[in-house]
């Protein structure tokens, strides 16, 4: 995924809306199966609960510098850290 947007050629924050309605769909399509085999129960989501406050902090702190980046290091960034995930699945 990361891939395709970078070739799109999108700005910082389009990229990054972009990617996170994509995988915002792709995990809401997997709870029921995850509720099914029994993955999400009431013990995982109080700990969900518990780290509310820090997605919430960690989403503001990711906007701030967002909006601070360049395109050139972000760029650099997605695809040295696209990289070292593509290895890291192969190891």
């Amino acid at each position: 995924m990361s891939m395709y947007l970078l070739a799109m050629r999108l700005d910082v924050k389009t990229f990054l809306g972009t990617a996170a309605y994509f995988f915002f769909a792709v995990n809401l399509v997997k709870v029921p199966f995850q509720i099914g085999l029994g993955l999400l129960n009431t013990h995982i989501l109080s700990i969900v609960l518990v780290l509310v406050p820090l997605v919430v902090v960690a989403a503001f702190l990711g906007r701030w510098i967002a909006g601070r980046i360049s395109q050139a290091v972000f760029e650099r960034l997605v695809l040295g850290l696209t990289a070292v995930g593509a290895i890291n699945l192969l190891l």
